[in-house]
């Protein structure tokens, strides 16, 4: 069974704002499993749309009943694809978890856009969706998913507001000396 979740919230903020401020959104204080990103291609399609993809390293304390699956504290990555299209005014992202593959898969699919938005305002929706691949244990797998990627998806949204309403730099310090007191390290 493949357990989903869908949040939406409204940035009161421009599109333009919202664009800048998208790739500078990690680490943040609110989501400090994001340890690191990395760009690893970009491309500006015919129609102006520019084209992101980054590999992103997490790590976080995992629930006791995962320890025999998959080990403590480990670091897992996902690829994320990012849509900029200034033109329409939209932004589409897909993320993928690339780690635990033969326990479970998981993503989601992010938009931004202005079409029937208040004026300076910019919609957000996201779908995140997990499927545990392991008979016996799928339902406290896909809870467990299913519960974090909510919780993690509110926390975003609030340090994405966070980051375009105060600038990333606090943002990053913040950040920086949040790991730096749970000894994680911290994208450059």
């Amino acid at each position: 069974m493949v357990s989903q979740v869908t949040v939406q919230y409204t940035y009161p903020h421009s599109f333009h704002k919202v664009a800048s401020m998208l790739f500078l959104r990690y680490p943040n204080h609110l989501q400090p499993e994001v340890i690191h990103t990395d760009v690893v291609d970009t491309s500006m399609f015919e129609d102006g749309t520019l084209y992101v993809r980054r590999l992103l390293t997490l790590r976080r304390k995992l629930p006791h009943w995962t320890i025999p699956i998959i080990g403590r504290n480990v670091e897992a990555y996902a690829l994320e694809d990012t849509f900029v299209n200034t033109r329409k005014s939209r932004i589409e992202i897909r993320t993928e978890s690339l780690s635990f593959t033969r326990i479970f898969q998981a993503g989601s699919r992010s938009s931004y856009w202005t079409n029937g938005i208040p004026s300076n305002c910019v919609g957000f929706e996201i779908n995140s969706w997990a499927q545990a691949l392991i008979p016996g244990v799928q339902r406290l797998v896909e809870s467990f998913i299913t519960s974090n990627v909510e919780k993690n998806t509110h926390k975003g949204i609030k340090a994405f507001k966070d980051c375009i309403e105060n600038g990333p730099e606090r943002f990053r310090t913040d950040a920086a000396q949040q790991n730096a007191a749970s000894g994680k390290a911290t994208v450059p």
